[in-house]
């Protein structure tokens, strides 16, 4: 496990418990990459309102008008006009929640193996399967602005977000590329068993590839947090563009889904949050929106949920965050 603390606009502490891998007892150190999952949407987000603001993409543009090769289709093959901000809020209707990845030994299929369904993908097509407008957590929308973005860019999407995002913000352990030997990352774990090959990797990159560390993650936090109070002269992101990605766009889990970011009101403030599990992997986060602080926690085990919920409320009290416990971040 792997933890950063947010506080007063600033990296305030970062801590690191346990190993990276259970057979090597190798320790977990800060710069250790762990999957991030679903975690990965919000920096996807973030990947295309810098697309936004240069022009690229448009929010309410119909994703078709960028894809080369496939157009999203509803259960009976018809075209369907799926716009940027639906993808972004999982409003489009689409299919697929999330995807299984591929063990180390499996063969990884090509996007359009994943956008129809035909082996080696291990999901089926994906496609408008409910009424639009409505919430559908759908990580094949973002599979689908994963192809928009490297069709309108002429760049693959690991490409796009080192340049956008990872290399603007001095984030230089993150990254979406499948992981090799020479990388410090930990291997996942299904209670007491090491995932099959250490990890699985996932094509589906802009929905589930991100490999990053707490502290990188809390730094790109604090970068948003800041152009949001105006305290940063908005180089990565205009404040506008803050505006728009926090703004609820529907009901979601019982709160409220923006662009990329789940959205809680509560007494305390605004908070804006996403959560991420993968084979062996779960990772959390929350910030809140206007007083600057907030939480990142990453693991290396899928049955890590009851002692990322107690680091949560723990230090909610330490750093008097409010009543924490209250408001589950899922």
């Amino acid at each position: 496990m792997s933890i950063a603390v947010i506080k007063d606009f600033e990296l305030a502490k970062v801590a690191t418990f346990g190993v990276k891998d259970s057979k090597s007892k190798a320790e977990v150190t800060e710069n250790t990459l762990f999957q991030a999952a679903s975690i990965s949407k919000p920096i996807t987000a973030l990947i295309t309102f810098r697309l936004i603001e240069k022009g690229l993409l448009d929010l309410d543009e119909d994703a078709n008008n960028h894809l080369k090769g496939f157009k999203t289709i509803d259960t009976k093959g018809k075209q369907m006009a799926i716009s940027i901000k639906e993808l972004l809020s999982h409003t489009g209707g689409l299919s697929i929640s999330g995807f299984p990845g591929y063990s180390f030994h499996d063969k990884i299929p090509t996007m359009e193996q994943i956008f129809k369904g035909i082996p080696p993908s291990n999901t089926n097509a994906i496609m408008v399967e409910f009424n639009k407008g409505e919430y559908h957590y759908s990580g094949g929308g973002y599979t689908i602005l994963q192809r928009v973005i490297e069709d309108v860019t002429g760049m693959n999407f690991e490409s796009v977000a080192k340049k956008e995002v990872f290399d603007i913000l001095n984030v230089e352990s993150s990254t979406f590329r499948f992981v090799t030997k020479k990388d410090d990352f930990s291997s996942g774990h299904r209670l007491k068993n090491r995932v099959r090959g250490k990890f699985h990797r996932y094509p589906e990159k802009a929905a589930a590839g991100l490999w990053t560390t707490p502290k990188d993650l809390a730094n790109i936090i604090i970068e948003l947090l800041n152009i949001y109070n105006n305290r940063t002269p908005g180089d990565f992101l205009a404040k506008e563009s803050m505006t728009e990605i926090f703004t609820p766009v529907q009901t979601a889990r019982g709160d409220f889904m923006g662009l990329g970011f789940f959205i809680k009101k509560t007494e305390d403030g605004i908070y804006f949050y996403h959560d991420g599990w993968n084979e062996g992997f779960l990772s959390k986060f929350f910030a809140n929106l206007k007083k600057g602080y907030g939480l990142v926690v990453m693991t290396n085990s899928d049955n890590g949920l009851d002692l990322m919920d107690e680091v949560f409320v723990s230090l909610a009290k330490k750093y008097k965050w409010g009543e924490l416990e209250d408001y589950n971040f899922y």
